[in-house]
């Protein structure tokens, strides 16, 4: 069920599931799951739907029209009433930019693409930027774009001039290494980005949360805060919450809430004993969850 200003504005027949839904006009595309791969369906407000690509995903809406879709690793564009308009080719990986309302890819070659829907422009060769390995990619927030590879991490402007970058501490044999447990958040007026990482040294010692500062033109980030933390296991993750300068880091296991100042002027705040102190809250409790009241809904 599709809502707008508190009314209905359409209603799926379908009794499975959707993720992913684009608005655009008077056209709904949407993927829907009756088993692990989406299949892609297309309405108009008023009608039913009708089911366009079995195990095709949807990414969004083209710049220069049409509907950004996947099959496996094959690209495509759809028009609004289903049709298929273009084969964009086959790619390695994707990641769908809405401010742009463009798709970016890696190529069979490891060329960082970009395409508003009609052809592709190339960014940068990862291959000449030592991330031939197995590179993937992810939009962030305030136009960068972030390639990993092994343990290096490289970000990119929009246009695919470089940022920062920077490698994490390999794996050391039978240990983890560096490994990024947070989502990446850029900081104000495009200092750089903060992120955590799950460090595990050699032997049986314990695993550490480190909270790092990368900066733009950096390519050594800085040690924003670090405690004891257990190592890395399935659904362990490092939240954090970030208003103006001020980041708020909870990691998963619920036990820990600190105030980071990215700015480094001011000491890490723990807010662990103040949350202890809560009314009703018990000494052997956990937070769900944790979050900047501006960042709450983000």
């Amino acid at each position: 069920m599709l809502l707008r200003d508190a009314g209905v504005l359409w209603r799926s027949r379908l009794a499975h599931g959707s993720d992913n839904v684009v608005v655009r006009g008077g056209t709904i595309a949407f993927t829907a799951y009756e088993r692990p791969a989406p299949d892609l369906w297309m309405a108009r407000v008023g009608g039913p739907e009708r089911l366009v690509g079995r195990g095709e995903d949807l990414h969004g809406w083209a710049h220069a029209g049409g509907f950004f879709t996947q099959r496996g690793f094959d690209v495509r564009v759809r028009a609004g009433d289903g049709r298929l308009l273009r084969r964009l080719g086959s790619v390695r990986w994707t990641a769908y930019e809405r401010e742009t309302q463009s798709l970016l890819a890696i190529s069979t070659s490891n060329l960082l693409l970009r395409s508003d829907g009609r052809q592709w422009t190339t960014l940068a060769d990862l291959r000449s930027l030592g991330l031939a390995r197995h590179p993937w990619l992810e939009v962030l927030p305030r136009g960068l774009i972030h390639v990993g590879s092994g343990n290096r991490m490289l970000l990119l402007r929009r246009d695919g001039t470089r940022f920062a970058s920077a490698s994490l501490a390999r794996k050391p044999h039978g240990n983890r290494g560096e490994t990024i447990v947070s989502s990446l958040l850029p900081l104000p007026a495009q200092r750089g980005v903060v992120f955590a990482v799950n460090y595990r040294g050699v032997g049986k010692a314990g695993a550490t949360d480190r909270v790092l500062l990368l900066e733009r033109g950096r390519h050594v980030p800085r040690v924003l805060y670090e405690r004891r933390a257990n190592p890395v296991q399935c659904g362990y993750w490092a939240n954090l919450s970030l208003h103006g300068n001020s980041l708020l880091y909870w990691p998963s296991q619920g036990r820990a809430l600190v105030v980071l100042d990215t700015l480094r002027r001011r000491a890490p705040v723990d807010l662990w004993p103040t949350v202890l102190r809560t009314p009703g809250f018990r000494h052997r409790g956990w937070l769900r969850r944790a979050a900047w009241a501006s960042a709450w809904n983000g």
